[in-house]
């Protein structure tokens, strides 16, 4: 009997295990299926609430001259682009690439360019383009709806406008119309403001590269000695509203967190859509073979890194290095593989700043030309632009810069004989009325 009474405690101690197993392991599903469901509508909520605040900015801005046109901005914007797309065989087709990259061949740039600029809408479109920078409300639709693909401005139309509005700025400046010719650059500038605030982390880098493009375009035009006196002081006011609407990149970052979230919650590819692969069997068992808890944990990640950049993206230079510092030691200190985002959330701050640096240059050039004293402006990177001048009139002014930047050293904004990172603008500082150095 002794035997039958071990085997049966056996077989009941099995059972009790068994139930117990089962009952720990069903504990364990509904604990996960509850903090999926949390985590999911958490990053709803946060989406929507990020979606919210974004459509609650203010949408009215200051036109660079004259009254300010009623309406919406992106209204002349959108008509321009279909002129664009209907122009010319060859601007279909350049749909398909980034007309500022690589992807095309300057002569194929070039004869795009031409035979748009020949056709009878090529004025059309510039004009549109113009109407656009001097309305009262900028708004290119919902973020929900252009984060999910839909109505989202076509980028390379953005660039295409923007290389065809600045050769009919060289074509005046040929024709030794140099105030047109700049304040056409100027409206080009703003457009690509007007872009790169539009949805996300892709417009802002068009935008950025045309206001760029424009802001060199200008620079060489304001530094002749023919450039009219009289014309400084509009040239001076006009720069002061550009950068009084320059480029916020805090708010990007939030619009881009928006745009995260949403995919991670509607698209099964999301992995392909935010470049994220990661196959470790570690991450597998730590998120309990659930990939919404992990998309949770990634999303709550990329939103603590871009929350943070954004909070000091206005402050100065040296917060916002520290900020980066922070980042970085938080990304590379996480088992999550989330480096990537990490890095988004500030690769392009000192860029932006940059751009901010040469606007007050230029504004300080116009203001010296005009007055011949010294305009007092703060540094994006340091506390306030730098200036020096010699006796044969050489006038220099400069903003500290940063190497994080990442410009190119040769550009026209560098001198191999200073720091590196230091961006300058060199010129003659001609006393008003005179006819510029002997």
């Amino acid at each position: 009997m002794q035997p039958v009474n071990v085997l049966r405690r056996r077989n009941r101690l099995l059972l009790i295990g068994t139930l117990a197993l089962g009952t720990a392991f069903s504990g364990v599903v509904h604990w996960i299926k509850v903090r999926e469901a949390q985590g999911i509508d958490d990053i709803g909520k946060r989406v929507n609430h990020l979606f919210t605040t974004a459509s609650q900015r203010p949408q009215n801005r200051q036109p660079l001259r004259g009254t300010a046109a009623a309406g919406n901005a992106w209204e002349s914007y959108n008509k321009a682009f279909d002129l664009v797309k209907s122009a010319t065989p060859r601007a279909t087709l350049l749909s398909q690439y980034h007309l500022m990259k690589d992807g095309v061949s300057a002569e194929m740039l070039s004869q795009v360019i031409r035979d748009l600029v020949s056709t009878s809408s090529s004025e059309q479109v510039i004009q549109l383009m113009r109407r656009g920078v001097q309305c009262s409300t900028v708004q290119s639709g919902s973020l929900a709806t252009q984060a999910r693909g839909i109505g989202r401005p076509d980028s390379t139309i953005c660039e295409y406008i923007a290389l065809v509005s600045l050769h009919r700025a060289r074509m005046l400046a040929a024709q030794g119309l140099l105030l047109q010719s700049a304040q056409v650059i100027l409206d080009c500038a703003t457009f690509g403001r007007d872009v790169g605030q539009a949805g996300f982390r892709d417009m802002e880098g068009i935008g950025a590269v045309i206001i760029a493009t424009a802001l060199d375009d200008l620079r060489r035009l304001l530094v002749c000695e023919q450039f009219p006196h009289d014309h400084f002081l509009d040239m001076e006011r006009e720069l002061a509203v550009l950068d009084s609407m320059s480029l916020d990149h805090g708010a990007i970052l939030l619009n881009e967190t928006g745009r995260i979230g949403l995919i991670l919650l509607e698209r099964p590819d999301w992995p392909g859509a935010l470049m994220y692969s990661e196959n470790d069997d570690l991450h597998k068992w730590r998120y309990c073979f659930s990939e919404t808890l992990l998309k949770v944990s990634l999303f709550r990640h990329i939103d603590r890194c871009m929350t943070r950049e954004a909070a000091v993206s206005s402050h100065t230079w040296e917060e916002v290095r520290r900020s980066h510092s922070e980042i970085d030691r938080e990304v590379h200190s996480s088992s999550l593989p989330y480096w990537q985002y990490g890095v988004h959330a500030y690769a392009w701050t000192g860029w932006i700043r940059s751009l901010l640096a040469k606007q007050r240059l230029l504004r300080s050039l116009t203001h010296f030309r005009r007055t011949g004293d010294h305009l007092q402006l703060a540094d994006p990177f340091g506390d306030l632009l730098l200036h020096t001048s010699d006796r044969k009139g050489h006038y220099r002014v400069w903003s500290v810069g940063d190497l994080a930047i990442g410009e190119d050293r040769s550009n026209l904004w560098k001198d191999a004989n200073m720091q590196n990172s230091a961006i300058v603008l060199d010129f003659y500082a001609t006393p008003p009325n005179s006819q510029g150095p002997k």
